[in-house]
């Protein structure tokens, strides 16, 4: 993994009608572009998540809000939602992420820095 202020390499190795395929230095994207279905492996081609094919993204036009869903194998677990109580191991709980900032951040506070930098390379 590079190290922090480091930049990923990208690589697009292929695009058609019906996907693009990216590469990074630790995992190769399949990008579904009817869709935007995100499947992700592994650098030894191990699947890493997929997102659910019907319907990975849904826009509700009522709350205006956006669900993402993955589909959930046999052995996932999933951990790391910053919340400090409740089980570590959230696998089998429904979760509902709402991002919001804090009070003391207001409009005039922009932060432009990416957390993840990335930068494109060449094909591979």
């Amino acid at each position: 993994m590079p190290a922090r202020g480091e930049r990923f390499q990208v690589s697009i190795l292929a695009d058609d009608d019906d996907a693009l395929y990216i590469r990074t230095q630790l995992l190769n994207l399949e990008i579904m572009l009817g869709n935007f279905a995100i499947h992700g492996f592994d650098l030894s081609g191990n699947s890493t998540a997929f997102d659910l094919a019907a319907h990975a993204h849904q826009y509700d036009h009522a709350s205006k809000g956006m669900r993402h869903y993955l589909e959930h194998r046999d052995g996932d677990h999933y951990f790391g939602f910053g919340e400090q109580n409740g089980t570590l191991d959230k696998v089998g709980k429904r979760m509902r992420m709402l991002n919001l900032d804090s009070l003391r951040y207001g409009r005039q506070r922009v932060v432009t820095r990416s957390a993840y930098p990335m930068e494109e390379a060449d094909a591979v």
